[in-house]
């Protein structure tokens, strides 16, 4: 097939290319016969990218990325940080090399106009905090021109998932929008984190989490199961299992993952008894 010739047959190929049938695509551009060109290449080149990213081929997307030798969209960096985000979270060893080419999409992207595109922004915010470079992640943070509470979620989720929860927690008390269910559970997340410190600071960090409680059944989001393990966690690492029983069992419905925090609380505070108790009720319900 020659692209020229066959550009609405090409994109056909494409829109319809998942899982191996992308990875076929992908190598039939290999071959030298297939010159693809302009506006044909660009469309569908972001449209296998992505392809390959549902189908897990993450290493090819990239591979195609840089490989493009055509004017570069909006949407084309955000596939190639997609790839570099989700390789970077695979292969711990590497993430040195995905923020190398991460940092050399972030030029490209200044280079084209880019750099004030809020989702641009976000999908950097992402990339940086899956490569552990939080000092990056805050330059494009800082560097918005405005920041909508997708970007803040992304930061102090960011800091969380690196273990700076101090951080986290002092971004989540500036923030300057009106926080979500996604804000709350990264700031109980940054509670929990913060517990496992001196022993003297529990008490501060609990009462900071009961605070964000309060917030989430108020917002109407206490029901939530991803919530309520979220609070069974943060319960279970500030040492008080009463309130972590109290959520569980207003729990309408309950599966392995909320058996297990639970019963892993009782363990990290040294009720061995109790959680044995919950793994015989737990193996009978």
């Amino acid at each position: 097939m020659h692209i020229e010739s066959d550009q609405e047959g090409y994109r056909s190929c494409v829109n319809n290319s998942t899982s191996c049938q992308a990875y076929i695509t992908y190598q039939a551009l290999q071959d030298d016969t297939l010159q693809p060109v302009g506006l044909c290449f660009r469309l569908s080149v972001e449209q296998l990218a992505e392809a390959l990213q549902i189908a897990q081929y993450l290493s090819v997307a990239l591979d195609l990325f840089t490989s493009m030798d055509c004017e570069l969209s909006s949407v084309t960096y955000i596939v190639g940080l997609k790839a570099c985000r989700g390789l970077a979270s695979e292969k711990e060893s590497d993430k040195g090399l995905y923020l190398e080419k991460g940092i050399t999409i972030h030029k490209g992207v200044k280079e084209h106009g880019f750099k004030t595109d809020i989702v641009v922004a976000t999908n950097f915010l992402e990339m940086y905090s899956n490569c552990s470079s939080m000092h990056h992640a805050r330059e494009v943070f800082e560097s918005m021109f405005s920041q909508d509470a997708v970007a803040w979620n992304t930061l102090i989720l960011g800091y969380v998932e690196n273990g700076d929860y101090a951080v986290a927690m002092d971004l989540f008390s500036i923030m300057d929008c009106e926080p979500n269910c996604v804000t709350y559970l990264a700031a109980l997340k940054a509670c929990g984190g913060l517990a496992s410190e001196p022993e003297s600071e529990k008490q501060h960090h609990l009462q900071k989490g009961i605070g964000i409680h309060k917030k989430l059944q108020e917002g109407g989001f206490g029901s939530d199961i991803v919530v309520a393990i979220t609070l069974v966690d943060m319960y279970g690492e500030c040492g008080s299992m009463q309130n972590a029983r109290d959520v569980f069992d207003r729990m309408i419905q309950c599966n392995a993952v909320t058996w297990t925090s639970l019963i892993l609380g009782y363990v990290g505070n040294g009720q061995c008894s109790e959680a044995m108790d919950l793994f015989a009720r737990m193996d009978c319900e």
